[in-house]
């Protein structure tokens, strides 16, 4: 019964996989104890896991998830990785069935920009702009993108 529990009914998944040094998601969680003496307190748990109230399993709370996930997008400033990172998310959609070219290019056209031409790298920062900052593109100035708050 229990592995109908965690069966997730999407239509698309992405494989991971961690490599050394591991995941380590919810360190410095507090897990406290009913201590006689308050300085006792101090000494309270500390572990990197986080456990759902209601059932008492284990559980990663979504915004890790979503750090998690961010980090395979090249979206910070000074980020040393992005070909790398671009190219094995368009990698990763291939694998998957999905055209990035064809997926960019029909959003681009679906908010009236055209004339911008695909590339792993800008895929890959405009999919982070839209998911991870809730911003979409308005036009292109400069030969990049402008966005503004989808809110």
């Amino acid at each position: 019964m229990a592995k109908y529990f965690f069966d997730l009914k999407a239509p698309h998944n992405i494989p991971l996989q961690t490599t050394y040094p591991g995941l380590l998601i919810g360190s410095g969680y507090t897990h406290e104890f009913d201590f006689p003496e308050e300085d006792d307190k101090k000494e309270a748990f500390k572990i990197g896991f986080f456990f759902d109230h209601i059932t008492g399993l284990p559980c990663i709370p979504g915004h890790s998830v979503k750090g998690v996930l961010r980090s395979a997008f090249p979206n910070h400033e000074k980020e040393k990785y992005v070909k790398e990172k671009s190219e094995f998310l368009v990698e990763l959609l291939i694998n998957m069935g999905i055209d990035p070219q064809q997926k960019f290019d029909a959003y681009l056209v679906s908010k009236n920009i055209t004339n911008y031409q695909y590339d792993p790298i800008k895929f890959a920062r405009l999919l982070g702009e839209i998911i991870f900052k809730g911003n979409e593109p308005i036009e292109i100035k400069d030969n990049s993108l402008t966005f503004e708050s989808i809110a």
